[in-house]
């Protein structure tokens, strides 16, 4: 099901692209296929991704913010 919603939400080339636990419920392998789907997923759109796996998030992103009960907390770049 998440590779099918990945695949409907990606299907028209959006500009923005938001994903809530996009790898949520996923075994190890489909876990790298769903990463490399949203590294190659096009070109330059934006995305808003949220995950509690930070592995996920350093992998992914180059931004990221904390929210905490709705509320900005912390802002900024990955460092790998």
């Amino acid at each position: 099901m998440q590779r099918l919603g990945l695949a409907q939400a990606l299907l028209h080339d959006p500009e923005l692209v938001i994903l809530d636990e996009p790898m949520s419920g996923l075994d190890p392998m489909g876990r790298m296929e769903v990463r490399g789907i949203i590294r190659t997923s096009g070109g330059g759109e934006d995305s808003v991704f949220s995950s509690h796996i930070l592995s996920d998030v350093e992998a992914l992103c180059d931004r990221v913010i904390m929210l905490h009960k709705g509320r900005k907390v912390a802002e900024g770049r990955v460092e790998i």
